[in-house]
């Protein structure tokens, strides 16, 4: 550190050159080269970007980070577009009252380990002004907090999904006590009305309709929490045409009930690839579904899958 005392002896042997011993000299200037190399030191090995500039803007120190975070440009060593525009907004807040400023901006730098891509990432960046304006220096000092800034947001997401969920399980609760008991009685009554006369045909088919509501009704409120929770994705190699033989079997009963023909044309050259698999299963469930919805009732169908492999260059 430049202490009072050293920088008085400096300005000394400075005005006194031509009279002060070699050997005095000598030592100033080996206690100079000490500071100098403590505060090389100090500031190499911090892990954040400092960067000591004049009024005009030209570079008098940086360190490493200082060019590994984009800051400072290696090949020119000027201060980076980017950063230009968030250093003079800084410089315009110092007056002789205010020498210390704090903010913290979100700025696009190259990406360290593919250069050709630009990030944004959060920098809280803190700048201190030298006392006479005339002579003004500025000293920045930088921190990446993006990671943390993400963890914050990753845990304030997290907390606020605990809630919905929390919400939500209430409401499917309170929806799905009511659903299961009119299910229950609906399919006690019809099974009381089977055996009865053509007469109560109507009525038949009247609970035959709340039975499908209420199932339609139970689907839309697991659909709904479904939708609303956060998706975990668990990626492996996955064979698509397995994928596809299974939910054609799930809904087997269902085409079949309609009179549609449901055909599979799957090609085995089809390599496998790295997708979560209850989420292809879930797109090709609703893309069958939609097939057959648009199909009209009692008039039949058939409804075509297909697979093939293509190779772009």
């Amino acid at each position: 550190m430049f202490t009072d005392g050293l920088s008085q002896i400096t300005k000394y042997t400075i005005e006194k050159i031509d009279k002060v011993p070699q050997d005095a000299v000598v030592k100033v200037l080996e206690a100079l080269l000490q500071e100098r190399e403590l505060f090389w030191e100090f500031f190499v090995s911090i892990n954040r970007a400092v960067i000591v500039e004049d009024a005009n803007g030209k570079i008098l120190f940086h360190n490493p980070y200082a060019v590994k975070w984009g800051v400072v440009d290696k090949n020119s060593l000027v201060v980076s577009d980017e950063f230009r525009k968030v250093f003079d907004e800084i410089k315009s807040n110092f007056s002789s009252e205010i020498l210390t400023f704090e903010v913290q901006r979100v700025v696009k730098v190259k990406d360290v380990i593919v250069p050709s891509i630009m990030r944004e990432r959060v920098f809280e960046i803190l700048c201190v002004a030298s006392s006479l304006p005339e002579k003004r220096k500025y000293m920045y000092l930088l921190n990446d907090v993006t990671e943390r800034r993400k963890e914050e947001l990753d845990e304030n997401q997290r907390r606020v999904m605990s809630s919905i969920d929390t919400l939500l399980t209430g409401i499917a609760h309170e929806l799905k006590n009511p659903l299961s008991s009119i299910y229950f009685h609906a399919q006690v009554l019809k099974r009381s009305l089977e055996n009865t006369k053509d007469s109560t045909r109507r009525i038949t088919n009247s609970v035959d309709v709340i039975l499908y509501e209420v199932n339609r009704l139970n689907k839309l409120v697991n659909d709904f929490i479904q939708s609303l929770r956060p998706s975990r994705f668990v990626e492996k190699y996955e064979d698509v045409n397995l994928i596809i033989r299974e939910v054609s079997e799930m809904l087997l009963e269902d085409v079949s009930s309609k009179g549609i023909f449901l055909e599979l044309v799957l090609d085995d050259s089809v390599p496998e690839f790295l997708c979560d698999r209850e989420v292809i299963k879930i797109l090709i469930l609703n893309l069958l579904r939609n097939a057959i919805e648009a199909i009209e009732e009692g008039r039949g169908g058939r409804i075509l899958i297909s697979t093939s492999a293509t190779i772009k260059d």
